[in-house]
Order: structure tokens, then C-alpha cells, then sequence
């Protein structure tokens, strides 16, 4: 691997074994192991070492592996969101204001002393929610999610089972990482 810097000299990354490729931008770093597994570390503002930002800095200091990319569809269609959907903790999170603008409907953010709620709507149906807990309401009705709702990079992520609670159908599969949503 090399570090970086104009010599261009090969130094040995820790924690990293059987390296046979390796690339550098100008603040982070990606390298392939003979199994075919991406790592990444540096600067991940922007999802550039291919995990989602979870530090203050912005930096993963030693090399993670990278997850598989999620494909999304809506209706059978790729969706072309900016923000990637992420496998955490084994539940989907989806960038909510992408998949709600695709299934025809929209999300709206409203700031008051005690923070900011969002509030879906889809149809007929209204859902309300605020980052860092895990529960929703429909229609006024509290709901548990699967997991938090998160901000990454700046982008409002739900459960993509919120949707399935909204009557839509949601299918993830595992071997090909990919989720469908079908709206109602």
C-alpha cells in the first residue's frame, strides 16, 4: 500500500492482510484484499471511504470494510437518490425524502425548542417522527420502529419498514442487497 505522499513509498497498513489492490484520493484511502473485500479510512464527510459518517471528525482513522451497496427500488424502478441506504444493525435505514418524493408524496421539517419534527405525508396518511428516537406516530397514533430515526450526512433516515406500516409492500433481499418498495 502506498502512503500517500510523493515518494510513493509502499508501507504496510495495520490490520490489513493479502492486500491486492489499493487506490488514494487526496483524504482517504481504499484497498481490496484477495478475497475481494473493500476496506476504506480517512476522511468520510462524504461516504468516501463507503461507510456512512457515525464521528464528529468526519474520519475513520483505521481501515473498516466497506458494506455492499443497497439498491433501492420504487415501483420497480432504481431509485436515484443521492444518499445511500444502510444496513444497520441488521434493519434497512432509507433516505425518507427520496423514497416519499418517488411514492408521490412529501416530507416537511419543523423546528421548535425541543427539536425538529418531520412529518411525512403519503396519501391520505400523515407520520411524524424525530431523529434519535425509534418511534412514530400515524395519524396521531404511536408506533414503534425497527430502529432509530438518524441523520447521515445530513439526509433524514427512516426504517424502510415505515413504509411496509404506510401499506406499501417492502422486500429486501439478502443476496442480491437490494429492497423494494411498491407503493400502495
Amino acid at each position: 500500500m502506498y502512503d500517500g505522499k510523493k515518494g510513493r513509498s509502499a508501507v504496510k497498513v495495520k490490520g490489513l492482510q493479502r492486500i491486492v489492490s489499493a487506490s488514494a484520493g487526496d483524504t482517504h484511502r481504499l484497498a481490496v484484499d484477495a478475497k475481494g473485500q473493500v476496506y476504506g479510512w480517512g476522511a468520510k464527510n462524504w461516504n468516501e471511504v463507503g461507510v456512512a459518517r457515525n464521528a464528529g471528525d468526519g474520519m475513520e482513522y483505521a481501515p473498516v470494510p466497506l458494506q455492499r451497496p443497497i439498491t433501492i427500488r420504487i415501483n420497480g424502478s432504481l431509485l436515484p437518490a443521492s444518499f445511500p441506504a444502510v444496513n444497520k444493525n441488521n434493519s434497512i435505514i432509507v433516505p425518507v425524502k427520496s423514497i416519499a418524493k418517488e411514492l408521490g408524496g412529501s416530507l416537511e421539517a419543523s423546528t421548535t425548542q425541543e427539536g425538529t419534527t418531520y412529518r411525512l405525508q403519503y396519501g391520505q396518511t400523515t407520520v411524524t417522527f424525530r431523529p434519535g428516537t425509534a418511534e412514530a406516530a400515524i395519524q396521531g397514533q404511536s408506533i414503534a420502529l425497527s430502529g432509530p430515526v438518524s441523520m447521515i450526512n445530513g439526509a433524514v433516515m427512516v426504517p424502510a419498514s415505515l413504509f411496509k406500516q404506510l401499506g406499501c409492500q417492502v422486500d429486501w433481499n439478502p443476496t442480491l442487497a437490494e429492497l423494494s418498495i411498491q407503493g400502495k
